[in-house]
């Protein structure tokens, strides 16, 4: 029989964590992504970039060194032109302006398969709202299914609109979607992903007539 000292034993330890319900894969399509980081405690918002997703970990580039600090709680948002994904998360390593979150949950409100999105500067359109409001708004970027606009007027996400934009060929009518919204960093503006919903043939022939001329003339949005 071999008798053991168990004070020379080794104390194991269990480290057990709770990956978040959705898998980490939907997330993959933001890398590269602008992300909207906020701070629970004090409502700070920053800014980054999304370069790396390991589920439940989530790598950003922050736009510039911030004092956000280890173990800070905060709500991310993330769009990319159709979908969108909101974070809860904890800050776990911050090197200069790269931060580690560790991700505890997750949700993810998906729009329609992404098409090629082109950009579109200088170009307006008008939009109505469900409460029959109208509100201007700037296209950020289009494409032959949706569209990403910027308007001063804070709207929700799942609104029916309708949507007019100004284009050299003739104003081009159409009803959609809001699948996502987001407040901009620092900017009075907020953000929308329109699902394009309904459009007639005249109307579809214009927009996908302009997304190939802003694709020629702009290129691809990010």
């Amino acid at each position: 029989m071999i008798l053991i000292n168990a004070s020379f034993l080794p104390i194991i330890v269990f480290k057990i964590v709770f990956y978040p319900v959705c898998g980490g894969h939907v997330l993959n399509k933001f890398v590269g992504k602008k992300i909207t980081v906020e701070r629970t405690s004090d409502g700070k918002k920053f800014a980054g970039m999304v370069t790396l997703v390991q589920s439940p970990l989530v790598r950003v580039r922050l736009d510039e060194v911030s004092n956000i600090q280890v173990d800070d709680k905060i709500d991310c948002s993330i769009g990319d032109g159709v979908s969108f994904a909101t974070l809860n998360a904890t800050v776990m390593s911050l090197e200069d302006n790269i931060a580690e979150f560790w991700v505890t949950i997750q949700s993810l409100e998906e729009g329609i398969d992404r098409a090629p999105r082109a950009l579109a500067p200088g170009y307006t359109a008008q939009v109505t709202l469900e409460s029959g409001e109208e509100v201007s708004a700037s296209l950020c970027d289009a494409s032959e299914s949706g569209m990403r606009l910027s308007s001063l007027k804070n709207v929700t996400a799942g609104q029916h609109i309708t949507v007019r934009v100004d284009y050299p060929g003739g104003c081009i009518h159409s009803k959609g979607k809001i699948v996502w919204a987001k407040q901009m960093v620092d900017s009075a503006y907020v953000e929308m992903g329109m699902q394009i919903l309904e459009m007639d043939r005249l109307n579809q022939a214009r927009w996908n007539h302009m997304v190939s001329t802003l694709m020629r003339d702009f290129g691809m949005a990010a």
